[in-house]
């Protein structure tokens, strides 16, 4: 049975997690705010990546939550037809 993948992968924006960490902390929220703050520590990835990263914050989990895959179709079906 496949279970689904819970390691979350490593990005260009690991440097600068503790960071956004931090000031989320002291209570800046705004990603595209944050996304300019470490792009000028030298980041150079897309603002989207740093959207992403900070969702789960906002959800009151640890920043390095991996997200969760919906169920595949298959396993939707399986579930049905098993119950």
């Amino acid at each position: 049975m496949h279970t689904p993948h819970t390691v979350r992968r490593s990005t260009s924006l690991d440097p600068y997690l503790d960071y956004v960490q931090q000031r989320w902390e002291e209570g800046e929220h705004t990603s595209t705010v944050l996304h300019q703050e470490i792009a000028t520590k030298g980041y150079l990835g897309h603002y989207q990546r740093v959207k992403m990263a900070i969702a789960p914050l906002r959800r009151g989990l640890p920043i390095n939550t991996p997200r969760e895959r919906p169920p595949s179709l298959r396993q939707v079906a399986r579930w049905i037809t098993t119950t």
